[in-house]
């Protein structure tokens, strides 16, 4: 590989990295109408399915999170993409209630290996000029898949049945695997060696607050991702591939949205900035989702999605990007585990308590008013966890591994 194919093969693994484990969770949210028909399940049921990826993530996040620090990256990768693989193809062949929680368990523990492993690379093999933009790119690997899911998904179900469109996702897994195998293989047991290395540190205490504001955000972002289809479908009327179309939206809105919002994010010395905006666009955009009920305008749907996308799905970015300024390299594994445990703690709970609340009312309004209030405390919150500059990094990549920066 030359020189100037090095960073894109690098760029290109951290985005699928990214991307592989939530194309699970995104297939079910954009072919969910048909799912819920098939077994007659109820919102709080289907709720309870969306979270099993992510009660699998918050329980095994930690233990991961440890794990990364004492593995290769590329080893890391490739166990990452082969579980992925093991939960689109045993959906895809066997089509059940059963198989769906396994293969959503599966996804749990790829997505539970996704930053821990990235945003170590980045650590050791990108230039800390360039580190916002690429945890933009690597951040927007979530929302790829999305746009992905949320526009192949529902034609594909509606033509040859919901469970093929998990094993046309495969390509997706297998690229990502070329693609680590190309830019990792050189640096399959390398390692930072710097002062801070022998050093024994806990997780600094900025790392459990923004975990706390991953548990706000996270929850009101899988609640609105899982039941904007949802949504659309019973309470406005919209066909399923339309309804579909809300899920692509806001993956496509927040490509661009993780993408800008890690390179701003970089640039801006108190974090409280960036994190109290999102969250604060967060809340704005799901009033905007109850208003389209009550009015009857359906295009105030599609600003909601497309605000939503711009904003509240930036979170996840901007407290990235925040972990890696913060945590030494040394520690960086497992302080993303604690942030990663947190972010999918809120995973977990936003569908299933959003499917209760629905059911127990009869209404989506009440269910959607939680979501606001979830991001308003968010961005109370980020006023005090961003409260401090970050602090510059602690160590700097080797002569070997700045070959490859970007």
């Amino acid at each position: 590989m030359t020189e100037s194919q090095r960073p894109v093969a690098l760029t290109a693994t951290l985005v699928l990295a990214m991307a592989s484990g939530p194309i699970v969770v995104f297939i079910c949210s954009a072919t969910g109408p048909l799912i819920t028909d098939e077994f007659d399940l109820s919102k709080t049921e289907f709720g309870w399915l969306s979270s099993t990826a992510f009660l699998t993530a918050a329980l095994a996040s930690a233990v991961l999170g440890r794990a990364v620090d004492r593995v290769s990256p590329l080893t890391a990768v490739l166990v990452l993409h082969a579980l992925s693989s093991a939960a689109l193809l045993i959906i895809g062949i066997m089509p059940s209630l059963l198989a769906l929680t396994i293969g959503l368990a599966l996804s749990g523990l790829v997505q539970a290996m996704g930053n821990p492993v990235t945003n170590r690379i980045v650590a050791m093999r990108v230039s800390p000029g360039a580190r916002g933009a690429v945890m933009g790119l690597k951040q927007s690997g979530v929302q790829m898949s999305q746009l992905v899911a949320g526009v192949a998904a529902p034609p594909l179900a509606l033509l040859v049945g919901w469970s093929f469109s998990f094993i046309a996702a495969l390509p997706i897994v297998a690229l990502g695997a070329a693609f680590a195998t190309l830019s990792l293989s050189r640096h399959a047991s390398s390692s930072l060696s710097t002062a801070g290395d022998r050093r024994s540190g806990g997780v600094p205490p900025t790392v459990w607050l923004l975990a706390a504001y991953a548990v706000l955000t996270g929850a009101g972002l899988q609640a609105s991702v899982a039941y904007l289809p949802i949504f659309a479908h019973d309470a406005l009327g919209w066909r399923v591939g339309i309804a579909g179309l809300t899920v692509s939206l806001v993956g496509a809105a927040g490509v661009c949205a993780r993408i800008l919002w890690g390179h701003w994010t970089q640039s801006i010395a108190h974090i409280r900035i960036p994190l109290s905006t999102v969250a604060a666009g967060g809340a704005v955009s799901i009033c905007l989702v109850m208003l389209t009920e009550w009015l009857d305008h359906t295009w105030l749907l599609w600003c909601a999605v497309v605000l939503f996308g711009l904003t509240g799905v930036a979170a996840n970015v901007v407290v990235m990007v925040a972990v890696v300024g913060f945590a030494p390299v040394h520690e960086l594994g497992r302080a993303s585990g604690v942030l990663a445990t947190g972010l999918f703690v809120g995973f977990a709970c936003g569908p299933a308590s959003f499917g209760v609340i629905a059911d127990a009312t009869d209404s989506y309004s009440v269910a959607w008013g939680t979501v606001v209030v979830l991001y308003v405390l968010a961005t109370s919150l980020a006023f005090y966890a961003g409260r401090d500059p970050r602090p510059g990094r602690r160590v700097s990549p080797s002569p070997a591994q700045r070959e490859d920066l970007p």
